[in-house]
C-alpha cells in the first residue's frame, strides 16, 4: 500500500511540475529543446509509475517492442 501511496504522490509531482513547465512556455520564461532520449527509460518510467495499481488490482502490463514495424497491406495511403 506504501508503494501506491508514493506512485501516486510522484505521478502528482510530475503533474504539477508539468503544468508549471507549460506556464513558463507561456510566459517565454521556459524554452523547449530539442535532446535525445531513451525511449525504453521513458516507457520503463511510465510502466514503473502503474506498477503498483497494477499489482494491486492483479494486472499486467506488457510492453512488446517491434524491431521492424512494418505497414499492412491494406494501410490507407496519403497518397490518394
Amino acid at each position: 500500500m506504501i508503494k501506491l501511496v508514493i506512485s501516486y504522490l510522484v505521478f502528482a509531482e510530475t503533474f504539477v511540475d508539468d503544468m508549471l513547465n507549460v506556464e513558463q512556455m507561456r510566459t517565454g520564461a521556459f524554452t523547449l529543446v530539442n535532446s535525445l532520449f531513451d525511449p525504453m527509460e521513458v516507457f520503463s518510467f511510465i510502466m514503473n509509475i502503474f506498477k503498483p495499481l497494477l499489482k494491486a488490482k492483479r494486472l499486467n502490463l506488457v510492453l512488446k517492442i517491434v524491431k521492424n514495424l512494418k505497414l499492412p497491406n491494406n494501410h490507407d495511403s496519403d497518397e490518394e
